[in-house]
């Protein structure tokens, strides 16, 4: 169903449920969910066309209860990093920052952005994850929607 066929009668629909205020946009899967200095933030896959061709995009939404949302400037978009978008996870740096790691679409490889600030309005630029064998050999693997997380001093990725 696109939310030109849901009924935005009650008050509360787009509060108690977050739908994508646009048409028939294939808004998807939630990514990069943190809560950061009291701030509920929310990423969520949106399909549009980008360089006549579809691609997508993380649109950033923001709630201080997760009831009241507010979408923000898209920063994570086709424009900014030279690929779409597919499904991923935030996590925190070793220095608290926080990032994002996503299946750039096109790109061939997992991505990782870390961002500039805790409101998430600027990024630094995604690079890629370029996993070795323990020889150094390039891994053949599989990348898609990738997970990662910290353990002491050393990051794990599953994809």
């Amino acid at each position: 169903m696109n939310n030109t066929d849901a009924s935005t009668s009650s008050a509360l629909t787009l509060n108690y449920h977050l739908m994508h205020p646009g048409g028939d946009s294939a808004p998807g899967d939630p990514n990069a969910a943190f809560y950061l200095d009291g701030v509920c933030h929310l990423h969520y896959i949106l399909r549009h066309p980008w360089q006549g061709k579809q691609s997508y995009s993380f649109v950033h939404v923001t709630s201080p209860d997760m009831l009241h949302w507010t979408w923000q400037p898209t920063k994570l978009q086709p424009a900014f990093t030279g690929h779409g978008m597919f499904s991923g996870t935030g996590f925190l740096t070793k220095e608290g920052k926080p990032a994002a790691i996503y299946h750039g679409q096109a790109s061939g490889r997992n991505q990782i952005a870390i961002a500039k600030d805790n409101r998430l309005s600027a990024w630094e630029k995604p690079y890629p994850v370029e996993p070795k064998t323990a020889g150094g050999v390039e891994a053949k693997i599989g990348h898609w929607d990738p997970d990662c997380f910290l353990i002491g001093d050393t990051y794990y990725a599953i994809s």
